[in-house]
């Protein structure tokens, strides 16, 4: 059976899917800076540790 779907009806809850799928792939984006930095930090000076930390703090928000 084929049936015709109308592209202007969304289900009501496709906005929030959305949402949610952007929220996921940030999250993703950060946990791939982190596990970097964890990576580099035994070869990071103190100073370039705490800059590449808050860069990252400051894309988190």
């Amino acid at each position: 059976m084929i049936s015709l779907v109308n592209p202007h009806l969304r289900p009501p809850h496709h906005a929030d899917l959305t949402a949610a799928a952007e929220e996921i792939s940030r999250l993703r984006w950060a946990l791939r800076q982190v596990i970097t930095l964890v990576d580099d930090a035994p070869t990071l000076t103190d100073q370039q540790l705490q800059d590449r930390l808050l860069t990252l703090a400051s894309h988190a928000r």
